[in-house]
């Protein structure tokens, strides 16, 4: 009986360090979870603020670029308006042109009878 109860209270005992060792590794795989989480929201936090950052960004690209697109039809505009008053001055200097062309013939012409006719007031 004696021999009997050792043997029980030995398997009790290891029972009991082995209860231990699980209680032990369980505790240390729990914080190992805990860590992990907290690795995992750290991360997520992270991408949370790079994707805000992103979309301010893209906030501020898109501001930029709409000024850029007003800038280009101003410019367009402006390109336009310089076109038609580079139109009008260069009709204005055909005409001026041509004006002039007409006076030189005519003077030409002039001189052509003024010559003729003292051709004949010589002959």
């Amino acid at each position: 009986l004696n021999n009997e109860m050792k043997r029980i209270q030995s398997r009790i005992r290891e029972i009991h360090e082995k209860q231990e060792a699980l209680n032990h590794e369980a505790s240390l795989r729990h914080n190992d979870l805990l860590h992990t989480r907290s690795l995992i929201q750290a991360d997520a936090n992270n991408a949370l603020y790079n994707v805000t950052t992103l979309q301010a960004s893209i906030t501020t690209t898109q501001t930029a670029l709409t000024k850029v697109v007003e800038a280009l039809n101003n410019t367009r505009g402006t390109a336009e308006s310089h076109r038609a008053r580079i139109s009008a001055i260069e009709e204005s200097y055909a005409a001026v042109v041509a004006q002039k062309e007409g006076k030189r013939k005519k003077l030409l012409e002039r001189n052509k009878l003024k010559y003729a006719l003292q051709r004949k007031v010589k002959e």
